[in-house]
């Protein structure tokens, strides 16, 4: 699919309201960021994951390494879903900044009831991990790391 193409389908999304199940396995080249810069498919991604109001399980595993920024940038926009019950990426640079995005996000969107933040390496601060455990295992849910 790659970067040009993953744009495309993210603006697809954004007023689709049909799709409810998306899995984008091994694209590795989707989300992935340089130097650490928020790439332009990032931002698409995180504006289509705000906007859309069909999808209920989107899987993005294995596509690109996200930066902390990058992460944050998602997590915000999946904090203003309505939909989404279940949610996967990849995330082995997420830290602090996207660490609290996620715990925002999921304190505010009240449907997601399973959230897979990625890989062993990811280095979410203890206060946000237990701030996402908390509230997914209240909503009988699970939060899983790899």
């Amino acid at each position: 699919l790659g970067a040009a193409g993953g744009i495309k389908l993210a603006k697809a999304l954004e007023k689709n309201t049909t799709l409810r199940n998306l899995g984008l396995y091994a694209n590795s080249e989707l989300l992935s960021s340089q130097d650490g810069v928020v790439g332009h498919t990032v931002v698409a991604w995180a504006s289509a994951i705000e906007k859309n109001t069909g999808l209920q399980k989107l899987n993005m595993w294995a596509t690109g390494c996200v930066s902390d920024e990058g992460g944050a940038l998602i997590g915000k926009a999946l904090g203003r879903n309505t939909m989404l019950e279940t949610f996967h990426i990849n995330g082995d640079r997420y830290t602090e900044l996207s660490g609290e995005a996620f715990a925002d996000a999921i304190e505010a969107n009240v449907t997601l009831k399973e959230l897979n933040l990625g890989h062993n390496e990811c280095a979410l601060t203890p206060e946000s991990q237990k701030r996402i455990d908390r509230v997914v295992h209240s909503r009988g849910g699970s939060l899983r790391s790899a």
